[in-house]
């Protein structure tokens, strides 16, 4: 009896929600971060702990913290979610790949990027990891391209560079920027259904803007795979309640038909009552 009542104090005690919550955000401004901080924010009133905002070079930066134990909960591209210690909490909504070239270059497609400058964002980051899947589908070696791991802010100095691959949720202030400034237009991805083919994470998709072709993955709410119980119920509950968190969040009955992902075990018992 008293080595059934250790065990259940200590398994009870894993599966408490922890005083301090650490959120891992995003860059400045984007999407990860308003996720992060939004679901921080209801989890702090709802469960009377505090929680932390650390930033972020993005999902690979995430996924790397979150592994070593430096975070709780972490938003991340489906690129990054792989490996024995990463679950998936949620999947929060979609990104598109947005190719952009300067209206002022002689690019009119990705087969005119070899000998040009393309950021493609900070190491680490989702929008970087992303470039590097469509290239290797297109057939580019690191000889035929110049990519630029820089900031997005970038873009809009005197002399930026010649293209930009940016992979990011609908609705980004960042595309709308560009799109707006006149100084950038959009090159599609005909071969989208190609690359989906090549790298499962990522599908054929759509910008509304002038119904061009290019690809998109999925962002995840992720957490280790030793995450307490009530740590992941509570961000699951968080984020499904009302009003909501975003326009485009994926809603709860759609995620639960994600039988595949590597659902943390709490999480695939809240989608099961769904």
């Amino acid at each position: 009896m008293l080595a059934i009542g250790t065990f259940a104090f200590v398994q009870s005690y894993r599966d408490a929600i922890p005083s301090n919550v650490r959120f891992a955000g995003g860059i400045d401004g984007g999407r990860y971060t308003a996720v992060a901080n939004a679901l921080a924010l209801r989890i702090q009133e709802n469960c009377g702990v505090t929680t932390s905002i650390d930033p972020s070079g993005g999902s690979l930066d995430n996924r790397d913290r979150l592994i070593r134990g430096q975070i709780d909960l972490a938003p991340m591209q489906a690129t990054a979610i792989r490996g024995d210690r990463v679950r998936v909490v949620a999947p929060l909504f979609y990104e598109l790949l947005y190719v952009f070239a300067r209206i002022d270059s002689n690019i009119e497609s990705m087969q005119d990027f070899k000998n040009a400058s393309v950021a493609v964002g900070p190491i680490g980051s989702g929008s970087h990891a992303t470039a590097e899947l469509v290239f290797d589908s297109l057939g580019f070696v690191e000889q035929d391209l110049n990519c630029q791991s820089v900031g997005w802010h970038e873009l809009f100095e005197t002399d930026p560079p010649d293209a930009a691959m940016i992979c990011v949720g609908r609705g980004s202030g960042l595309v709308d920027q560009l799109i707006e400034s006149g100084d950038w237009k959009l090159i599609p991805i005909p071969q989208s259904i190609d690359i989906s083919l090549q790298h499962p994470t990522l599908r054929p998709m759509t910008i509304a803007q002038g119904n061009i072709p290019t690809v998109g993955t999925t962002g995840f709410l992720a957490a280790r795979d030793d995450a307490p119980a009530e740590l992941v119920v509570a961000a699951l509950e968080s984020l499904y309640a009302e009003p909501r968190l975003q326009i485009d969040l994926i809603p709860r009955r759609r995620a639960a038909e994600w039988q595949g992902l590597a659902f943390h075990t709490a999480a695939r018992r809240f989608y099961e009552r769904e």
